[in-house]
């Protein structure tokens, strides 16, 4: 989490920076912004681990649906790509 690693406050490019560093996916419900910053990362060749979208969530529904993605879903697939949570319910 954001709090977890002491990163409130920071930009969303920022975040996704430090997360590409990390080679961590990230998980936002932030689509306003975090959807157009994965284009501007595409077209400029940037890597990151994986944009993975969400509508809010109870946090238990957002657990179960984090869950299915990771059963279905291999680290290298999420790789460069924009997911929505959504698809795994």
């Amino acid at each position: 989490m954001v709090m977890d690693a002491d990163r409130a406050g920071q930009s969303d490019e920022a975040q996704l920076e430090f997360a590409a560093q990390q080679g961590r996916a990230i998980l936002t419900y932030n689509i306003k912004h975090f959807s157009p910053l994965a284009q501007l990362w595409y077209e400029a060749g940037r890597d990151h681990a994986g944009i993975i979208l969400s509508v809010e969530l109870p946090q238990g529904e957002l657990f179960r649906q984090a869950l299915k993605l990771l059963e279905t879903v291999s680290a290298e697939e999420v790789i460069n790509s924009v997911r929505y949570l959504q698809e795994f319910k």
